[in-house]
């Protein structure tokens, strides 16, 4: 009896899903990979009618639970470094990336509430991590910039930011971790773009 070939089975089945899908299809419509492969997906992801919770509370309750544990491990993370949360991470990162800026642009591009952001700045130019320098442009406000010290402890944070990143992603695929960044991606364009109206 002539052996089958590895995987044969697994032909099988997919060319069994591909009938499936197919039969879904309008007759019209052209089948693409990218559309079969989220057809795919979606069967193996629990049926809609085992979650009694509506689609928006739902997503909302989860997202604000991945919040809780970020800052839970974030929390730790943080209790060996001269910083306190990472919102002096954040604003100090900006700093690195776009040089100095006002405390006012400063604290919009960290998407901050001013009195918030005001204290953040306050307490690290109190340790040294940043420093004010005058405006060239207006010499009524100043400038915010990173120091050397603050420079340097930014990048000893790095490594240990890197760790926490590992220990969110908990025990997702590497695939699953590229659609849950571009699903994330999609609804920070919206509420980005939402928050941008309300402003003008």
């Amino acid at each position: 009896m002539e052996k089958e070939m590895p995987g044969y089975d697994l032909v099988i089945d997919l060319v069994g899903l591909v009938k499936e899908y197919e039969a879904k299809k309008a007759d019209h419509q052209r089948l693409v990979l990218s559309d079969f492969a989220q057809w795919l997906s979606s069967k193996h992801v629990s049926p809609l009618s085992q979650i009694e919770q509506p689609l928006e509370w739902k997503l909302f309750e989860l997202l604000g639970l991945m919040a809780r544990f970020s800052n839970i491990y974030l929390k730790e993370a943080f209790t060996a470094s001269p910083l306190s949360s990472i919102r002096d991470f954040g604003l100090m990162a900006i700093l690195q990336q776009q040089g100095s800026m006002t405390m006012i642009a400063l604290i919009k591009e960290a998407m901050m509430e001013k009195p918030t952001g005001m204290e953040v700045i306050k307490r690290l130019i109190k340790q040294g991590m940043i420093a004010t320098m005058p405006n060239p442009e207006d010499k009524r406000s100043k400038l915010i910039k990173l120091t050397d010290e603050g420079a340097e402890v930014l990048a000893a944070t790095y490594p240990t930011l890197g760790s926490v990143a590992h220990v969110v992603r908990g025990n997702l695929t590497k695939e699953e971790q590229i659609t849950f960044i571009r699903l994330l991606e999609k609804l920070s364009q919206h509420h980005l773009q939402q928050l941008s109206l309300k402003q003008n």
